[in-house]
């Protein structure tokens, strides 16, 4: 089962309901344990539509922090060589070296 369903939310629910109406039902009547079992399954549904709501929200700005970065990526590698083109000549100019270098200072730095 997938986390981000509301299939998630109805069997957190469920098992809250079950916990808190099996400790509830050894102290208080049917009726009381029925209620606070009913209530403590209503939070545990709403927290964890909550908690999934804000994990989604968090994975959406993870990926469009990264959106950018892959789109300079791609620019980037069009404006380079190929690599077969790089291993064919033996030696590299010092243009392609200090390009190589400052890409690699980028990359670290990010």
């Amino acid at each position: 089962m997938k986390f981000d369903t509301w299939k998630t939310n109805v069997l957190t629910a469920f098992i809250g309901f079950l916990i808190f109406f099996l400790l509830s039902f050894q102290v208080n009547l049917l009726t009381t344990s029925l209620i606070r079992a009913g209530f403590a399954g209503l939070t545990f549904f709403i927290i964890t539509f909550l908690f999934r709501y804000m994990l989604k929200k968090i994975q959406a700005e993870t990926e469009e922090k990264n959106k950018p970065e892959m789109d300079i990526d791609n620019s980037e590698e069009k404006e380079s060589r190929e690599p077969e083109e790089i291993q064919n000549n033996s030696a590299l100019s010092e243009e392609d070296i200090e390009t190589a270098s400052r890409l690699i200072k980028e990359k670290l730095n990010e």
